[in-house]
């Protein structure tokens, strides 16, 4: 019995400690982070996250919203239709923060990324999508690109196989 709390005691310290350690780590204010998703394909789960992301654009810097559908018929034009929806709410939102990305910075970032599976080896030619993610990943920051992935994998796929020297900085989530 003895052993097992002294176990217990170790494994709850070293937690305690590691969560410390953790929570002194700097969080940058804003994250950079590039969106690719299969809105407008097979399901409405993007449209909703799409319109959650929106809703807390405050809270980041979007540098890319590609649309990299797999299967389905997801394009930029579903993409641009949910910031439509966001600007009409935009008038609301700003009467809490004023820090939400305008419109228009939204729709310059939306780019087209590859329509379809890619062939088994998982890349072919590069793409608006593409060749944006590797744009935003050898932009000079201290903080690293965070690329959200709500899709397939084809245009990140053909992004490092075009730039293997992004891999250092972006996080793929």
């Amino acid at each position: 019995m003895t052993k097992i709390l002294k176990l217990l005691v170790i494994t709850l310290t070293l937690s305690f400690l590691s969560i410390l350690t953790f929570s002194q780590q700097p969080v940058p204010d804003k994250p950079r982070i590039l969106i690719s998703t299969d809105i407008g394909g097979t399901d409405p789960d993007d449209n909703q996250s799409m319109a959650h992301l929106l809703m807390y654009s405050d809270r980041f810097d979007i540098e890319g919203l590609v649309s990299s559908p797999s299967y389905g018929n997801g394009s930029t034009a579903e993409i641009l239709r949910m910031i439509d929806l966001y600007e009409k709410d935009l008038p609301k939102l700003l009467r809490h923060n004023s820090g939400f990305t305008p419109p228009e910075d939204l729709r310059q970032v939306t780019k087209q990324g590859r329509k379809g599976n890619a062939p088994y080896r998982g890349i072919t030619t590069s793409t608006e999508g593409s060749d944006w993610i590797i744009r935003c990943a050898k932009k000079v920051d201290a903080r690293p690109l965070w690329v959200l992935v709500w899709g397939g994998l084809e245009d990140l796929a053909q992004a490092l196989h075009d730039a293997p020297e992004i891999q250092k900085n972006i996080r793929v989530y």
